[in-house]
């Protein structure tokens, strides 16, 4: 056992890696213990428990760190979304981060740098396993503290608990995941069936997740049910779905919101929206969000896979092009990539969406002097 804590808020269960049983550890708590707090250590420190970080925080020699805590400590950064990605390694996973501080009475701008290296940080699944394995029961707090999950691979066919984090049917703030990088993540349906991807709450994590389907006959969602209380907000979300029937926000409950998150899509499947005989609501409220990406699908279904949006942004290329793709409702101070579908724009401007072009959305400067969608643009 590497682990210490009680499992409190103020005294969560810390999980190290100093035996190599760190997700053995982690599994084994979540077996034990409800509603408990979780967190996976920082690497950086010394024989006190003090941080020990090299480097001095510039360009030329930013601090060396593999935890968000690490880099909050060097930088002084308050929250980990105020230190910004401005280099990245595809083949180590290495990234340089830069955190500006604007004094306040001089309004000079000091900036520090750290390279992340999530090397220590990661649990490979093809270190543990050469098979494959259910969905991950967490009915717990888990910070992971920006450790990564690699080449996990679920297959499931369990129904509507069968995705990645669940927590069954605990409801509300009782469990959560935050702070995770999971990547190439590999989820198969093995069954007939309505499966769920997250009936859990889900914030500030990046994922890269790949799902498919033994059968055309199963649909999949982003939640069972979001009347439990499960939600997702600021998260960075890479999905890629084949061989299914159809993709829905959910099965039961009202609208699932997916908030201040960027989800990119590349989807290929039997129905888009929900399909007609499916016992569901299944759609989606995009709030202060981007959707992007393409669906590629044979038939439309009867409702959309949008209900309503809020300062969002949709992006998304649909083949081939229908306009029972629009969404069901109207929006507020959203816009939609006009170059991708074919909608109507006069119709759809007075029901709070405004469409631009493929160019004009990569213009943060552009957005904001031309639309209502609430933006901000470094200087």
């Amino acid at each position: 056992m590497a682990y210490t804590g009680d499992g409190s808020q103020a005294n969560p269960y810390v999980i190290d890696n100093s035996d190599g049983r760190a997700w053995r550890d982690f599994e084994s708590l979540n077996s034990n213990y409800n509603e408990k707090y979780i967190t996976f250590a920082d690497i950086h420190v010394d024989g006190n428990g003090d941080f020990d970080i090299e480097g001095t925080g510039t360009s030329a020699d930013p601090y060396i760190v593999s935890t968000y805590r690490e880099m909050l400590n060097c930088t002084g950064a308050s929250n980990i979304h105020q230190c910004k990605i401005i280099a990245k390694d595809d083949t180590t996973r290495e990234m340089t981060y830069r955190y500006d501080y604007e004094d306040p009475e001089t309004h000079a701008v000091t900036s520090k740098y750290c390279r992340y290296n999530p090397a220590p940080t990661t649990i490979d699944w093809n270190d543990i396993s050469e098979g494959s394995r259910g969905s991950m029961y967490t009915p717990n707090h888990c910070d992971f503290n920006g450790w990564t999950l690699l080449n996990f691979r679920i297959t499931s066919g369990s129904g509507q608990w069968g995705g990645f984090f669940t927590c069954g049917w605990e409801s509300n703030d009782k469990a959560s995941i935050y702070n995770g990088f999971f990547l190439n993540i590999r989820i198969d349906y093995s069954s007939t069936g309505y499966y769920s991807l997250f009936n859990i709450n889900m914030h500030d994590n990046i994922m890269h997740f790949d799902v498919t389907s033994a059968t055309s006959s199963s649909s999949i969602g982003f939640c069972y049910s979001p009347s439990y209380g499960h939600g997702f907000s600021r998260n960075s979300l890479v999905l890629k779905i084949y061989g299914n029937r159809g993709f829905s926000g959910y099965n039961i409950g009202e609208n699932y919101e997916i908030v201040d998150s960027v989800i990119d899509l590349d989807a290929e499947f039997q129905v888009y929206g929900i399909p007609t005989s499916d016992n569901s609501n299944g759609s989606i409220s995009l709030i202060r969000s981007t959707l992007k990406g393409k669906y590629k699908f044979v038939t439309a279904g009867t409702k959309s896979f949008i209900r309503s949006c809020t300062d969002s942004i949709y992006d998304v290329e649909t083949i081939p092009e229908r306009a029972a793709v629009v969404p069901q409702v109207g929006a507020t101070r959203c816009i939609y990539n006009n170059d991708k579908v074919a909608w109507t724009q006069e119709y759809w401007a007075e029901h709070g969406w405004m469409g631009v072009s493929s160019e004009h959305l990569l213009s943060p400067s552009w957005l904001q002097g031309h639309t209502d969608l609430p933006i901000g643009v470094d200087t």
